[in-house]
């Protein structure tokens, strides 16, 4: 909302004025082309909502350089949910406008003439697909990219690939750790699987001409409907199950 925007009749700055200086909270929600997008954030809480787990708020955003410049949104959440959280998840309202501006420029989003829904239905339904296509076939040229100045990473990376089943899930957190994702192993099983990701990774790799050994921490970890990403790491970590020192100063890390 911008301007002087209001809710339930009343005006929505109201809600703000006079709030302590200690309830405004200076964060970044997130990147943008000059740097961190830095502003002071508040909430304040309207019209209890009747089921205990949920609660709505109206967040403020204002600018540290120009105080009378104040956006506002409107938030329905779960009772846990922190201002962090709301600040990180308004923040990713650039990232989806790129996304639509992309598509736009690329794929002719906006470049339709149609009355109807159905039209407008399916020649969104394709400008987004073809959008899908160029986000894929960029992301493969970024690991290729990867591959020609990080060898090592994308060695492991094939040789893990190569000992999951079908369906299983192979994704680089960053850096030199990886997470797999296999539904319905048991404990055996996930030893099992264990074992042969660490006698994979750690045959010599070659890059630049010499022969690499690389080392392996690998932990387990079982997670269930509502477990975290964070909670499921911290557990693998905790249970670190196999560790393999390496020979060299490299070292890999599978969790």
């Amino acid at each position: 909302m911008e301007g002087q925007p209001y809710l339930f009749g009343e005006p929505v700055h109201d809600l703000f004025n006079g709030l302590p200086r200690q309830k405004w909270k200076r964060r970044s929600c997130g990147t943008g082309a000059h740097g961190l997008r830095i502003y002071d954030w508040a909430r304040v809480e309207v019209r209890p909502w009747p089921r205990p787990d949920r609660r709505r708020w109206v967040i403020a955003r204002r600018s540290v350089s120009r105080p009378g410049e104040i956006s506002y949104y409107i938030a329905y959440c779960p009772t846990e949910t922190t201002l962090d959280d709301l600040i990180r998840i308004a923040g990713s309202r650039w990232a989806i406008e790129e996304c639509f501006q992309n598509a736009k420029q690329e794929c002719g989003l906006d470049d339709y003439q149609v009355r109807r829904y159905p039209g407008w239905h399916r020649h969104m339904t394709l400008a987004m697909a073809a959008h899908a296509c160029l986000t894929i076939l960029r992301a493969r040229q970024l690991d290729t990219d990867k591959a020609e100045t990080d060898p090592p990473s994308f060695e492991v990376a094939r040789r893990l690939s190569r000992q999951v089943r079908d369906g299983d899930t192979v994704a680089r957190l960053g850096g030199d750790e990886f997470v797999i994702l296999a539904d319905g192993l048991g404990r055996a099983d996930a030893q099992d699987l264990a074992v042969r990701l660490r006698n994979e990774i750690i045959r010599p790799i070659r890059a630049e001409g010499k022969a690499m050994r690389v080392g392996a921490k690998i932990g387990i970890s079982w997670a269930h409907c509502g477990t975290t990403a964070d909670e499921v790491l911290s557990s693998a970590t905790d249970r670190g199950y196999l560790e393999d020192q390496s020979r060299s100063h490299h070292h890999r890390q599978v969790s």
